[in-house]
This record gives C-alpha cells, sequence and structure tokens, in this order.
C-alpha cells in the first residue's frame, strides 16, 4: 500500500492558467488528427469535469464524446453493458479511451471487454494496481472494502492489455498514489510523469501536448 501526496498538493491546480499562457506556443502547433475519441471521468465525478479536455481534442480534430453516465460511482463491470452501447452507437470505427483517475480503470476494463473495437487507452493518475487501497479514500473504507478492492483490481489486471496504453502519473498526486499508477506488468503499459497534480492533470499543458502526439500518431 503506498500513501498519496500530501492534500495541500492539490493547490498545483493554481497554476495551470499560468501554465496554459507560458505553453500556449507549444499547444498552437500540436498535430491535429482524426478519429473517435471517449473521456471517461473519475470517481465522483461527471462528463462536466471533462469538458476543457473534451474541447481541446475536438479543437484537434477529433470526434469527441464523454462517457453519458452521470456521475462515476466507482463501479466497473456493471457500467461495461451500457458503455459498450453508447460506444457502438456513437462511434464508427475503432476509438481511444481516455480515463481520468478512476475513469482510467474503466477505461483499461472497457479495452480488455472489446479489445477490437479500440485503438489506445490513455490514463491520467489511475490507480491501475491496488484498487482503492492506495487513493485518499482509504482512510474512509473499511478493511474488507479495501481487501475486496484490491483483490478486484488483482483480478482485472491478470488479462493482459491488447491495445497500447499510456499511464500518466504525477508525484505530486495528492488523492492517487503515484506508484500505484505503475502497470507491474513489464512492457504491457508504457508511463510518463509530469509536473502536476491529481485534479489538474485534466487541463495541464503538458499532459494536453502530449495526448495530440499520441493520438496523431
Amino acid at each position: 500500500m503506498h500513501t498519496p501526496a500530501p492534500l495541500w498538493s492539490e493547490t498545483r491546480l493554481l497554476r495551470e492558467p499560468l501554465r496554459m499562457l507560458w505553453r500556449l506556443p507549444s499547444l498552437m502547433s500540436a498535430p491535429k488528427g482524426t478519429g473517435s475519441v471517449m473521456v471517461i471521468p473519475g470517481f465522483r465525478t461527471s462528463d462536466r469535469s471533462t469538458a476543457p479536455l473534451r474541447s481541446w481534442l475536438r479543437h484537434l480534430g477529433y470526434e469527441v464524446s464523454g462517457w453519458g453516465m452521470g456521475v462515476n460511482l466507482g463501479q466497473v463491470a456493471t457500467v461495461m453493458p451500457a458503455l459498450i452501447g453508447r460506444l457502438e452507437r456513437e462511434h464508427t470505427g475503432s476509438v481511444a479511451l481516455i480515463g481520468w483517475s478512476w475513469g482510467g480503470t474503466v477505461a483499461r476494463a472497457l479495452a480488455r471487454r472489446i479489445p477490437e473495437r479500440i485503438s489506445q487507452v490513455i490514463t491520467l493518475g489511475t490507480p491501475i494496481q491496488g484498487g482503492a487501497e492506495s487513493t485518499a479514500f482509504a482512510r474512509r473504507m473499511s478493511a474488507d472494502s479495501l481487501a475486496r478492492s484490491a483483490a478486484a483490481a488483482a483480478r482485472r489486471e491478470m488479462t493482459p492489455l491488447e491495445v497500447p496504453a499510456l499511464s500518466i502519473y504525477t508525484p505530486h498526486d495528492g488523492v492517487v498514489a503515484w506508484q500505484a499508477s505503475v502497470d507491474p506488468r513489464p512492457g504491457q503499459t508504457e508511463h510518463l510523469e509530469v509536473d502536476s497534480c491529481h485534479v489538474g492533470l485534466g487541463v495541464n499543458p503538458v499532459v494536453w501536448r502530449v495526448l495530440a502526439e499520441r493520438l496523431s500518431g
């Protein structure tokens, strides 16, 4: 079990508007592309939290959707049928998945269910290993709940991903311990460390530039 950074680390979010201005030339020259992208929000958040990121991706030329299922309550298996149905209805061809925090857990699970429809998975501050035990929510959960969450995560990760995956994380994450965002399976997932906080990952200019480069590649 790993511990997230101190919660005050999340005040780094206040720097992001200035960083956006500073990095504006880099963002303006970011590669554009075509194709479909679905962005899945984190635990206890909705598509509203990913609106800036989705707007940026649309600016780059992508057909973008949120997950369209209201607030993410942390369920994984139970949301699969509805999520697959939405993907089938709203997207043609392969789809890139971007999942923020627990949304990345859902994205990786979806990629395992229908790998033939998923082009790649990119996660932002996602606990790939350990379930909830290495998150700020752990202190509010019972030992039994944490054990079940960790066991469920281990079962999910037993099935190798068949699509390219990138895990973007920050050592200043006050919600998810960065170590939990590192895939223990060698070669299954690429990793990238950025200077951000957890709530800033979706509005971080370096993350936006990386997403543009990955999606266009």
